[in-house]
């Protein structure tokens, strides 16, 4: 009878073990959906404002089956059938880049079998991307009166009737200024909070910089009662009792404080508080820019209700059909600003990674 050595045992437990995958290269992930672009809607009570989405994940050739699957940040995810089809609701209320990914292979199995590694790792890295945004049309292009090497391109977003472009406008009001200790000097690190007289609604600053200075926004009220407090190296300071801080509305405000060298309650009047109304407010809305490079630079209006704003930039640029971004901006400006007002592409703001890219406007059959 032939005798078989310790070392073939090992080579046939290893073949063995490689055939069961451990040791060939891992099937790529595929996370399909049926569709990837959709228009923004009007959130509605009734749901009208989602759509289902339907979409297949595998494993090179084979269905994963039971795998948890989910869009962005939702705490509602959804388990593969056996041929590892799912469906699920996106919404379309709001402007968005979200991606569907896999969250969990605990119970997962493929061919009724357990996943391996390799195979799990590229399955919890399959991503697709959803984007959520207003369709673009170009409603005509001319030369820029100005310049005639530049393009105005008149754009409009496909909304359905009764529907608003959410425009730029004043959202917040800016409380900043300077807080000092009682020898005058820039105070670090303080905290500067207001609460409405009964504590309903709040702001809090940011901690101040080395040269004293803070910043927070609010949303001011007719004449509103406000308590003032400060919080330095753990102590807190306030106006005295039964005082409070009167701020006017629709402003910003600087306000600089000077904390106490006795006691805890902050004088209120001159010179150790001190304020005044300061210029600007943080506008938010939707804007449009372009998928181009810092170097080439260009012009847009701020959109006005019906979505229709216009696009100034090199003809040279235009001619490479560019794509657009829709961002949710948001900014504090000094002076103010309307629809129809030009912002440069060096003002807009960049989009963030959850804002839409890449959009092909639509542009009229020649």
């Amino acid at each position: 009878m032939r005798k078989i050595s310790q070392l073939s045992i090992l080579g046939v437990l290893a073949v063995s073990i490689a055939g069961c995958g451990s040791g060939k290269e891992a099937a790529d992930a595929k996370l399909n959906v049926d569709q990837t672009s959709f228009p923004v809607k009007q959130w509605s009570m009734d749901y009208s404002h989602t759509k289902p989405v339907k979409g297949k994940l595998m494993i090179g050739d084979k269905p994963v089956e039971n795998a948890e699957v989910k869009v962005g940040n939702n705490n509602h995810t959804v388990i593969t059938d056996k041929d590892g089809s799912f469906e699920m609701l996106v919404d379309q209320s709001l402007i968005s880049t979200v991606n569907i990914k896999v969250t969990s292979l605990d119970k997962a199995k493929v061919d009724g079998k357990d996943i391996y590694k390799k195979e799990s790792e590229k399955l919890l890295n399959a991503e697709t991307p959803l984007q959520v945004y207003y369709p673009l049309k170009v409603q005509n292009t001319s030369v820029n009166a100005k310049d005639s090497s530049k393009v105005d391109v008149h754009i409009k977003a496909e909304m359905k009737d009764g529907e608003q472009w959410p425009v730029v406008h004043e959202d917040k009001y800016s409380i900043h200024g300077i807080v000092k200790d009682a020898d005058n000097k820039p105070a670090e690190n303080a905290v500067v909070w207001i609460t409405r007289d009964g504590g309903e609604g709040f702001a809090k600053s940011t901690p101040t910089d080395k040269d004293g200075k803070y910043s927070m926004y609010y949303i001011p009220e007719d004449d509103e009662e406000i308590n003032l407090e400060v919080g330095y190296n753990g102590v807190k300071y306030t106006l005295p009792p039964n005082k409070v801080y009167f701020f006017p509305d629709e402003t910003s405000i600087e306000t600089n404080i000077t904390l106490p060298k006795d006691g805890t309650y902050i004088k209120d009047e001159p010179p150790t508080l001190v304020s005044k109304e300061a210029p600007g407010a943080l506008y938010t809305g939707i804007m449009v820019g372009l998928d181009v490079g810092d170097d080439v630079k260009y012009q847009v209006t701020i959109p006005d209700e019906k979505g229709e704003f216009i696009l100034t930039l090199p003809k040279e640029a235009w001619e490479k059909s560019p794509t657009f971004y829709e961002t949710n901006f948001s900014r504090f400006i000094e002076k103010e600003i309307k629809p129809g007002d030009t912002m440069s592409s060096d003002q807009l703001q960049k989009p963030a990674a959850k804002d839409p890219t890449h959009i092909k406007a639509e542009t009229p059959k020649s």
